[in-house]
């Protein structure tokens, strides 16, 4: 299993839940191709991610100061950008070191196309994910992720946990609820009807997939 690699700093921004004043908004439309993956990279985030018509990206993200300090010159440098090739379209935060990313709460909602297979990539957070149907790859260091996923669109499901629990849910379909460890889990099925395969790997933390 990938592990992200995580500082004390990283790790202390996931427990605290205190903002200061100081904020800044990143609201992003980025347009893509028809057949290109999405690829998101954020260091911190508590994120909402959904799936809409068309071939845009849409941002729209808050970055606030914690623990009440002032981090002006933090805020300034934070953006989200873009770079792409053919086959895949990459949104990624910057401006924000490894220790910076200590000062800071990210938290929104991004919405990309029902078309696109999508991979993410975070640091520490938390991940709710509603309605994807194509291929799905979550990377998380130490967080939550939560994913409300159409069944009929599902082939198979792989959930992995280092350190915490995963598990499938479902009213309507026969799949294996979790597989514990001494310290992690791992959850896999490959019964389902539709084509998308979800990977998630998580370092420190908790999955949960509801097969709607």
């Amino acid at each position: 299993m990938k592990r992200l690699l995580l500082s004390i700093p990283l790790l202390l921004a996931m427990v605290s839940g205190v903002a200061a004043d100081d904020f800044g908004e990143l609201t992003k439309t980025f347009e893509i191709e028809a057949g290109q993956k999405v690829r998101l990279q954020l260091q911190v985030a508590d994120l909402r991610l959904e799936v809409a018509d068309g071939n845009q990206i849409k941002a729209d993200l808050v970055v606030r100061c914690r623990w009440h300090q002032k981090c002006d010159d933090v805020l300034a440098d934070v953006d989200l950008v873009s770079s792409s090739t053919s086959r895949r379209f990459v949104v990624e935060l910057q401006g924000l070191s490894r220790w910076q990313s200590a000062k800071v709460e990210i938290e929104g909602t991004v919405v990309v196309p029902r078309t696109s297979d999508l991979e993410l990539e975070i640091g520490v957070g938390k991940v709710k994910i509603y309605g994807v149907e194509r291929n799905l790859r979550v990377n998380l260091g130490v967080g939550k992720v939560k994913i409300w996923q159409p069944a009929a669109a599902v082939k198979a499901i792989t959930l992995e946990v280092g350190v915490g629990e995963a598990a499938i849910l479902s009213d309507t379909e026969d799949v294996p609820n979790r597989r514990s460890f001494l310290v992690g889990s791992e959850v896999f099925w490959d019964k389902g009807p539709g084509e998308a395969r979800i990977e998630v790997e998580v370092g420190v933390g908790e999955v949960s997939l509801w097969l709607d």
